[in-house]
């Protein structure tokens, strides 16, 4: 234990005796010294029960220790209170410090005052002097003037002689004035300097203090911000907590009446924002229809455009090829047949809907893909099963002449989904396929000589229902969506030029991710290395089973790592999709079934810009 003292003293000087002459009456000043800083303890450890916190006079924060005890910190709460109860202590303690400044400026006022009064009185003896001088010279030339009339007549000897010694009297007399001004003149040039020298000492303890104000200023406002910084700290805490509960984070927009949800797209055409949604089944029927809404600026929600006739369709894929836009269905399931055909759809800008664009040959299927390498656009559909078989082929086609034509097959087992990517800057093309009936999904990669793509690498998976592949920070990641077991993240290693697994993650039942990163006080979004999100559709856990959280997950760039980040309550969602509006982001979550019950409404949240 260390107690710290700050002692200093002034010593006022002695006062100068008064000399009195007949004719002159000089005044002595009374000087008076500062009184002496405190210097006592600044740390009483007797009968304390908590840690005592102070602050030096030097500017310094000090902690005192309770001898024999242990000191606790019961929380942010109680540091926000003491730190509170501190700087109300420091702002006494500047108080104080200010008014005896004004003190000290006050007593500085006066001895300058008297400073100048004396510089005043040493004029006036100097006065004096001149006219002792004036004197003596005088009675010189009386003496003079004696001596000759001694001269001229000598019998007026005894008159002259008596003359000269009275005026050898008044000399002497002068000369004692002049001498006893000149020591009085010394006695109040010794004062004056006293005076200066106090003067100076005051104006040093005035510089002092002044410095002690400034420091202890410095000190308030250090801890103001480190009051302010706890006070965010609370407020952040606060918030996470409101946060990851999901009540806060995502607040309802809109809810849809749906029917067997499962795919969804938004996408957006001449400015006008739209949302399509695929209705796979009703209790009666595979022909239920998926609809096309639009957003009303007027009304501020999704109103329905159009409904598509859809045959159990599975996933929706909306695309541009120059002007045209398309919206194509996967139809997996007639009824009757696994053998559908999936329409692709051509948006009329004329009617402002979509109309039949042409017809394409499919397995059940699940899902489609476009991209474009070269200039050249293409459009691949992942097939499940042709009734008795998961081991078949899925499709590429090639836009050529205004008509999709079949220009690559590829083998599969029970293929979900596709998903296209590129690495590097070059670039590289690639293909995944989620074969759900194997345990090893595929990677293709385009090669730019024969113009087909080739097998590139082989992933674990477990009854994978979908890939997204996304980027940060230059990185390409594959999130495998699995059904059985725990859902795989994928990172691409440069050195070996292959995928690697980075992280499983517990879900159940997993039907799809997505990948987000929302945008923060503006409507241009960005991906930053903290801001990158992943939300997982946890559809089943067992057979009936179907309410279950989903969660959202937040990428961690210091640990390179997908963290949980904030908790969905859902019943049987089956995919999401992220979208934007004006300033509003939203998202919308498809919800299939809970039990045997496909009639349900499918939510459409609103983000708080706060938790994301």
């Amino acid at each position: 234990n260390k107690q710290h003292q700050h002692q200093q003293s002034h010593q006022p000087n002695m006062a100068t005796p008064v000399t009195t002459v007949t004719s002159v009456t000089l005044l002595l000043l009374l000087v008076v010294g500062l009184p002496a800083l405190s210097s006592a303890s600044l740390c009483d450890e007797a009968g304390a029960d908590y840690a005592a916190v102070t602050v030096h006079p030097d500017g310094t924060l000090l902690v005192c220790p309770v001898q024999g005890r242990n000191v606790y910190v019961h929380g942010l709460s109680e540091s926000l209170q003491a730190l509170q109860a501190l700087v109300a202590s420091l702002a006494a303690r500047l108080e104080a410090q200010e008014a005896r400044a004004v003190a000290l400026q006050a007593n500085n006022t006066a001895l300058q005052a008297e400073l100048s009064d004396l510089a005043g009185r040493v004029a006036a003896c100097q006065s004096l002097a001149e006219v002792a001088d004036s004197a003596a010279a005088q009675a010189q030339t009386v003496a003079g003037q004696a001596a000759a009339v001694a001269l001229a007549a000598n019998s007026s000897a005894s008159q002259a002689q008596a003359t000269a010694h009275q005026a050898a009297a008044v000399a002497l007399a002068a000369n004692s004035s002049a001498s006893l001004v000149q020591v009085n003149q010394t006695l109040l040039q010794s004062s004056v300097a006293s005076l200066d020298a106090r003067v100076g000492a005051l104006e040093g303890d005035s510089l002092f203090l002044e410095s002690g104000v400034t420091q202890l200023s410095t000190r308030v406002s250090a801890l103001d911000a480190n009051l302010t910084a706890v006070e965010q700290v609370l407020a952040a805490a606060e918030e996470g907590a409101q946060c990851r509960n999901g009540a806060a984070a995502l607040t309802q927009f809109q809810r849809f009446n749906t029917t067997g949800a499962h795919g969804v797209t938004a996408f957006a055409i001449n400015g006008e924002q739209y949302l399509a949604v695929a209705f796979y089944k009703s209790s009666l029927s595979f022909s239920v229809g998926s609809p096309v809404y639009k957003y009303s600026a007027v009304t501020m929600q999704f109103e329905l455009l159009q409904t598509l006739p859809t045959v159990g369709p599975w996933r929706l894929q909306f695309f541009t090829i120059g002007q045209q836009a398309f919206l194509a269905a996967a139809n997996q399931y007639s009824g009757t047949s696994w053998q559908t055909d999936s329409t692709i759809y051509l948006f009329d800008t004329t009617g402002g809907i979509f109309v039949p664009f042409q017809q394409l040959a499919t397995s059940s299927a699940f899902a489609w893909e476009h991209f474009a390498i070269g200039g050249e656009d293409y459009l691949a559909v992942a097939n499940l099963y042709n009734g008795s078989s998961y081991n078949i082929k899925s499709d590429i086609y090639k836009f050529n002449l205004n008509l999709f034509t079949l220009t690559q097959q590829i083998d599969t087992v029970g293929a979900a989904d596709v998903e296209y990517f590129t690495i590097d800057s070059s670039p590289q093309h690639f293909l995944a396929i989620a074969n759900s009936q194997d345990t090893l999904s595929r990677i293709y990669r385009f090669n730019t000589s024969s113009l087909q793509f080739e097998i590139f690498q082989r992933i674990t998976t477990s009854s994978a229902q979908q890939i997204t592949a996304f980027a940060i920070s230059n990185q390409t990641f594959l999130a495998v969506a699995n059904f059985v077991g725990p859902s795989s993240i994928f990172r691409f290693d440069t050195t070996s030029g292959r995928f690697l697994l980075l992280q499983q993650i517990a879900t159940k039942g997993a039907t799809s991710w997505l990948f987000f990163y929302p945008w923060k006080g503006n409507n241009t979004s960005s991906s930053s290395d903290n801001n990158n999100y992943l939300l997982v559709t946890n559809n089943a856990e067992g057979i009936g089973r179907n309410e279950l959280p989903s969660y959202i997950y937040r990428y961690n760039a210091a640990t390179t790592l997908f963290e949980t980040h904030l908790r969905i309550d859902l019943v049987g969602p089956i995919a999401a999709e992220y979208l934007t509006i004006g300033q509003m982001q939203l998202l919308f979550v498809a919800q299939y079934q809970n039990n045997s019950q496909l009639s349900l409404t499918s939510p459409l949240y609103a983000l708080d810009s706060l938790c994301f």
